[in-house]
């Protein structure tokens, strides 16, 4: 699977549009605290969508990310005969992160478990917040090992040209 995506991060952190941090340090729908994964919506609408679903209403940067992944779990068709898991993957991650557990869980964590077991190196996805969008979590230990790339389209360096010290 190739394409575009956006990513819609913070106008704080546009120039580190790819870094997994946020994702690692916090957790994210189908990833754990301390596993990366970088979260796309394959229309400029549906990511803006998803940053507003989890982020005040703060400035952001639209970010288009051209991707080439090789194993991608798709569930946005009907998941009849998947595992209950995957049944329950719109699970609420925030409400398990708050939790008084020693070791939170839920759902969607485990099917990002599942996938990085399988070696996938993503989940194509029904946006919650954009009813007719879909997006990507990938997995970006993969883009580290080759297995997928992703790289952000900034033809003019208006990125870097924006904030060249990168901070």
């Amino acid at each position: 699977m190739s394409g575009v995506a956006y990513r819609a991060v913070s106008l704080r952190y546009h120039a580190r549009a790819l870094s997994p941090r946020g994702a690692r340090e916090h957790a994210g729908r189908f990833n754990r605290k301390g596993t990366s994964a970088l979260y796309l919506g394959r229309s400029p609408l549906t990511a803006v969508q998803e940053y507003y679903a989890s982020e005040e209403h703060t400035p952001l940067v639209l970010i288009p990310v051209r991707y080439r992944l090789k194993r991608v779990i798709d569930i946005t068709g009907d998941l009849a005969g998947w595992s209950e898991d995957w049944q329950q993957w719109e699970c609420d991650w925030r409400a398990a992160l708050s939790s008084a557990d020693e070791v939170p869980d839920c759902a969607s964590w485990r099917c990002g478990d599942d996938a990085i077991q399988r070696k996938a190196s993503s989940i194509l996805y029904p946006s919650k917040y954009d009813p007719s969008g879909t997006a990507l979590a990938i997995f970006t230990e993969d883009a580290v090992l080759g297995t997928c790339t992703i790289e952000v389209q900034d033809p003019f360096e208006t990125i870097s040209d924006a904030n060249p010290l990168g901070v």
